[in-house]
């Protein structure tokens, strides 16, 4: 972790509460958070810093301050999408809706829109997802401030022959470690590509991303063979002698090796008390999508007994194709408002900061404040803390 440029001039924050995310102080109150360029220089009371800001320090008053935001599933590639897809009508309806659509022709205004509304909520970071418009989407991430990790989705039921094929048109991923791959799902990624996507990403040690259970279409196609999805997918992206796995999709990506601690799995809606169990043996992360689910209308995860558990969980808002914006903090209250009971409130920001950060493999550097992390924040939203503890 880089630690501050000791040339660099210090400035000030000061709040009634910081939640540092550190392990053996989360939660400051009356916090001092002193900056040095991007850095934080260093967090602690403000009676014990005050002293020790020779700049300005701005007083954000009765507020909660957080460390910035990691949005951990985007596809910034439908930012051009935006309420052309069909709501409400479940999987099937709104795949058909999304194919007649030009996926790969997202411009740059609506790019730059997107990312402008990431940082309006203080998203410091994203896991985002390209498959229809991969050299565009990392030209303009590497011209953004937004720190990222990018996965290249490999799509289609024609085996990759290696996988150079599977990262074209990247010349050399391996330079670059904000890159990684994702299968797109079970269903429409041919099983061999999948594990050559596994096996890439675990030799470079980066995350691997792939949506899983999110339908229940996706069960019937996997387990059967048969329904609404199977009906729109044999013959174009399956094979007409496609042969389903016949078991449930977290049981199918166990015995791929698919799933381990650098897994990142998408959604998790349709799933029971035996997959939670092999989720949570595998050491996987699960990333949530609530309010991408309610449009589709594809049901509510199963987070409550996820987080029972122990399985990690992390918040994504998906793609505007599925979403109304990229607000995590939406994304969070959304989740919170399907609870009965009130969670702490560091367990939840938990799920847009520690843990996705790990996944990434950016913790400490991002998800947390302490010396030497990045100088990004947020601040906690009044309807968050009306329903935590």
């Amino acid at each position: 972790m880089q630690h501050p440029d000791r040339g660099e001039s210090v400035r000030g924050l000061r709040c009634k509460h910081i939640l540092t995310m550190q392990e053996d102080r989360p939660l400051l109150e009356d916090g001092m958070l002193l900056l040095q360029g991007n850095r934080v220089a260093d967090v602690g009371p403000y009676r014990e810093l005050k002293n020790d800001c020779p700049g300005p320090v701005e007083d954000l008053g009765p507020e909660i301050l957080a460390p910035g935001l990691i949005n951990a599933h985007t596809h910034l590639e439908f930012s051009h999408l935006r309420g052309r897809t069909a709501q409400g009508r479940g999987f099937v309806d709104w795949v058909l809706s999304l194919l007649q659509l030009p996926m790969a022709e997202v411009d740059e205004a609506s790019l730059e829109e997107a990312v402008s509304g990431l940082r309006e909520c203080g998203t410091s970071c994203i896991a985002d997802v390209t498959g229809h418009s991969p050299e565009k989407i990392n030209r303009f991430l590497q011209q953004t401030e937004m720190e990222y990790a990018l996965f290249k989705e490999a799509l289609g039921f024609q085996p990759a022959r290696d996988i150079q094929e599977i990262w074209s048109p990247f010349p050399d991923p391996e330079e670059d470690p904000r890159l990684s791959l994702s299968g797109h799902a079970l269903y429409s990624t041919h099983p061999r590509t999948l594990q050559l996507c596994k096996t890439w990403s675990q030799g470079e040690k980066r995350p691997f991303s792939i949506h899983l259970a999110e339908s229940p279409e996706e069960v019937d196609l996997i387990t059967t063979g048969k329904g609404g999805l199977a009906d729109l997918l044999l013959g174009t992206l399956l094979p007409e002698d496609y042969v389903p796995p016949g078991v449930s999709p977290i049981p199918y990506a166990d015995q791929l090796n698919l799933l381990d601690q650098d897994t990142l799995a998408i959604h998790c809606v349709q799933i029971e008390d035996k997959d939670i169990e092999i989720l949570r043996e595998r050491g996987t992360t699960v990333c949530l999508c609530p309010r991408s689910n309610a449009f589709i209308n594809v049901g509510v995860p199963p987070w409550r007994a996820l987080r029972a558990a122990g399985v990690p969980l992390c918040l994504g808002t998906d793609s505007l194709g599925s979403n109304t914006d990229l607000n995590l903090w939406g994304e969070l209250i959304s989740l919170l408002e399907q609870s009965p009971e009130a969670i702490p409130l560091q367990e939840a920001v938990e799920m847009v900061t520690v843990n996705p950060a790990r996944i990434l493999g950016r913790y400490p550097e991002l998800g947390t404040l302490q010396p030497g992390s990045m100088a990004s924040t947020s601040l906690v939203p009044r309807e968050v803390r009306h329903q935590v503890t």
